[in-house]
């Protein structure tokens, strides 16, 4: 690859290797060739800038986290020589939790996801956009993630979530490739998110392995009948009469283990009815309320 060091074979070797030389071997000084001196990173909580800031980031998490480990599932990649590379990192990290951010150190080892998007030329990272299961980490210490983005407002720390709006113009202006399993992927995502959730029952195989923000994984999550079995507080339950991830006979049995619970079951909808018929979901909750 022009301009990167020759003990890297391609990209995907670039990403791993530095990720672990950083990380792994805390390797602090290679940020001052790694990232670029106007590097820009992008995260939820907001907009860093400068190899400086990076290079903190780094430090705080690298402080409190200090035998993380940085397992890359998969590394994918477009670009050349010429214009730059774009890379998506997607990583599964242990590590023992020494104190820091989530609170005094606590000893206790924990399991989360991280997903990088990387602008390389040059041997250089120059523009970053980087998420972190947060929630994750929170609950495997005992917390929960409202506690700990309340712990993160009363530390003093009052900057603004991320925004189109507030999102500045960096040295990346392409938009990937075209890939058409990837143009086939955002099209199912950006469906999902217009609550057109007919498309996962025809788009989503049903033994679908998913990770969602928490450490959640929908094929490994324990037995809870007997969490429900000892609820003794007034109950409804709300389901879309055509919900396949959670269809009806488990809504009944929920019904069914949890002592004077009410099931209400919405026509026209699937699994998020509160988007699909919300105004019949109003109207169920409304009641249930007044009884």
């Amino acid at each position: 690859m022009k301009g990167f060091d020759p003990r890297f074979t391609d990209l995907p070797d670039y990403i791993l290797k530095c990720t672990a030389q950083i990380w792994e071997g805390h390797d602090i000084a290679a940020l001052d060739w790694h990232y670029g001196d106007d590097l820009i990173v992008r995260t939820p909580a907001g907009i860093s800038r400068g190899s400086a800031a990076g290079k903190a980031n780094t430090m705080a998490t690298l402080s409190e986290f200090p035998d993380r480990q940085l397992l890359g599932e998969d590394v994918i990649w477009c670009g050349d020589d010429q214009s730059g590379f774009l890379s998506s990192h997607r990583i599964v990290s242990t590590a023992t939790h020494r104190g820091g951010a989530f609170g005094p150190a606590t000893g206790r080892q924990v399991t989360f996801r991280t997903i990088a998007d990387t602008y390389c030329r040059e041997n250089r990272v120059w523009d970053e956009w980087l998420i972190r299961d947060n929630a994750a980490i929170a609950v495997q210490l005992g917390q929960t993630a409202k506690v700990a983005a309340q712990a993160v407002i009363d530390s003093g720390d009052l900057t603004s979530p991320l925004t189109p709006r507030s999102d500045v113009v960096g040295p990346y202006s392409g938009t990937g490739n075209d890939n058409e399993w990837g143009e086939l992927h955002a099209g199912i995502l950006q469906r999902v998110m217009a609550a057109e959730l007919a498309i996962i029952d025809r788009e989503y195989d049903r033994a679908c392995h998913l990770a969602l923000p928490g450490g959640i994984a929908l094929q490994q999550r324990p037995d809870q009948r007997d969490t429900l079995r000892a609820v003794r507080v007034p109950t409804l339950i709300l389901c879309g009469e055509d919900d396949t991830l959670c269809p009806l006979e488990r809504q009944e049995m929920m019904r069914d283990l949890i002592s004077g619970a009410r099931l209400a079951v919405i026509p026209g909808a699937g699994h998020l009815p509160i988007l699909e018929q919300p105004e019949r979901t109003n109207e169920e909750l409304k009641q249930w309320l007044n009884t």
